[in-house]
């Protein structure tokens, strides 16, 4: 039987489902940190002292993505995907521009992982952008919600935030 004959069976019956009694699995989402250790393409170019990536106009630039996570990636059983997503700066959380590429977890002994990539120009316009990483199960549920940000001043900021504000949350 598919999802959708159990959905439709489920609703025809007019069963009423309280999902207040159903037991929560222990998704063990909050323990999962990645950090991005580096980026390297040969279109990266310093402009103003700022790392750039130049995509040149109808081409498109190849990047990689040098990532580790705390656990180690071979010790998170959980870990199915990862998922790089391209982001326009909007000075807060950002704005999703396109999904970039999602990459199959293999077992490897190696301690990071090699995500490469590419960006087109044609779905840009002139602007900011950012590349989100994110590790998912087998089920897309984030498994890095808590990252550190890389700029220690930035996490810094982040803390203190989230000591006078506990309501305000990171957008994952």
């Amino acid at each position: 039987m598919s999802r959708k004959e159990l959905v439709t069976r489920i609703k025809a019956s007019g069963t009423k489902l309280n999902f207040s009694n159903w037991p929560i699995p222990d998704l063990n989402v909050n323990s999962v940190r990645l950090n991005v250790e580096e980026i390297k393409s040969f279109d990266f170019k310093i402009i103003e002292g700022v790392k750039c990536l130049h995509v040149p106009i109808g081409k498109a630039s190849k990047a990689k993505i040098r990532i580790t996570t705390t656990p180690t990636i071979k010790d998170i059983q959980e870990l199915a995907y990862f998922r790089l997503i391209l982001m326009a700066s909007n000075g807060a959380a950002g704005e999703f521009v396109q999904e970039l590429k999602k990459v199959k977890n293999s077992s490897s002994k190696l301690h990071y992982k090699d995500l490469n990539f590419t960006v087109d120009a044609n779905i840009l316009t002139e602007g900011t952008y950012f590349i989100k990483v994110l590790a998912e199960d087998s089920n897309n549920v984030v498994l890095n919600s808590d990252d550190r940000f890389k700029d220690d001043a930035v996490e810094k900021y982040w803390q203190e935030l989230k000591e006078s504000k506990p309501e305000t949350e990171k957008v994952v």
